[in-house]
């Protein structure tokens, strides 16, 4: 059970820092209810792009899909270059993070 949790808590995490969750400022049950749906729906856009690049891109996040967003929408636009060059280094922290917490756990493992 203590499993499922950690991906509940994930996803509201992901919700508030990148479809703006915690960004609420409005008054009344119905403008809260109007702001979860378009944060549910942000989300599962998420969701349907991490499944749509899943076997290419194991490691896309939510924060990824917004740089794709930002980077496809009309606004001054950095080039694909750019983008593939900051989800790359962001899947490089990742992996490092993730050897550096593994081997965090084979250090402290019990011989």
């Amino acid at each position: 059970m203590q499993g499922q949790r950690y991906w509940v808590e994930r996803a509201f995490e992901d919700a508030k820092g990148e479809c703006g969750l915690a960004d609420y400022q409005a008054l009344g049950w119905r403008a809260w209810h109007h702001h979860a749906t378009m944060v549910m729906l942000a989300m599962l856009f998420i969701a349907e792009q991490r499944a749509a690049h899943q076997p290419g891109l194991e490691l896309l996040s939510p924060r990824d899909i917004v740089e794709m967003l930002k980077e496809s929408l009309p606004r001054k636009p950095e080039g694909k270059e750019a983008l593939v060059a900051r989800i790359n280094q962001r899947h490089q922290r990742r992996r490092s993070a993730i050897a550096s917490r593994f081997r965090a756990q084979q250090n402290a493992a019990p011989t």
